[in-house]
């Protein structure tokens, strides 16, 4: 009779890992929802079926996991706009129909950041986290906008639109 392949073995890493990440997205569902003063960690816990001990101990605070949960939704707003300016030759048609649809898939993403920057009691949390992907030089956001890939790319579209 044939053996049976053996499954992989789960790291404690790993399980660390996947764990530290079903945090974050329930984080990122409840702070859509309910925006960043109105989700508590123990709403967090609750989405994600869990406890809030579990929360702090993979993040520490909700600031923290909070930072964590923009700056994921950057990264991702970071990929799609890199994706999209990838292609100039498409046309800047193309490449504005593709920005505009990953703003319209993450309507939720897009609004909790916009609420961030812009609630008085957040700035220093908001802003300092949006001015860190806007305008630090070594964030790959400013590449987008301000460098190389953003300039030839901009270039390129402009010149084969116009």
């Amino acid at each position: 009779m044939p053996k049976k392949p053996r499954k992989k073995a789960v790291t404690r890493l790993e399980l660390q890992e996947a764990r530290a990440e079903q945090v974050l997205h329930a984080a990122s569902r409840v702070f859509c929802q309910y925006g960043y003063d109105g989700g508590s960690l123990d709403k967090i816990a609750k989405e994600m079926g869990s406890t809030k001990t579990l929360v702090l101990r993979y993040y520490g605070s909700k600031d923290k996991l909070g930072d964590a949960v923009i700056r994921r939704m950057m990264d991702d707003m970071v990929a799609a706009l890199r994706g999209a300016l990838s292609r100039p030759e498409a046309g800047l048609a193309a490449v504005l129909d593709q920005v505009f649809e990953y703003f319209r898939d993450h309507r939720g993403e897009i609004r909790y950041i916009v609420s961030v920057v812009s609630t008085p009691s957040l700035e220093g949390f908001g802003r300092g986290m949006i001015d860190r992907y806007f305008f630090d030089e070594n964030h790959a956001l400013h590449d987008v906008f301000t460098g190389e890939i953003g300039a030839e790319a901009l270039d390129s579209l402009l010149y084969t639109y116009y």
